[in-house]
């Protein structure tokens, strides 16, 4: 996402959209993950309800049961 786009909630939206798409095609969990310094993704991620099962110096990895 370019900067000139960022806070507008299109990353939300578009996330919320495929867990949808997942859910109806019997996904059972997701499983992201962010650089360690990528702090907007990963509130993305948290505000989508996926929970922090682990970090390092480089990656955050993030899951959601659907």
């Amino acid at each position: 996402m370019t900067p000139k786009y960022e806070g507008y909630g299109y990353m939300s939206e578009a996330l919320t959209t495929m867990l949808n798409y997942g859910k109806e095609n019997d996904v059972i969990k997701v499983i992201a993950d962010t650089n360690v310094d990528n702090i907007k993704s990963q509130n993305v991620l948290l505000r989508c309800g996926f929970v922090l099962d682990k970090k390092d110096s480089k990656k955050c990895v993030f899951s959601k049961y659907l």
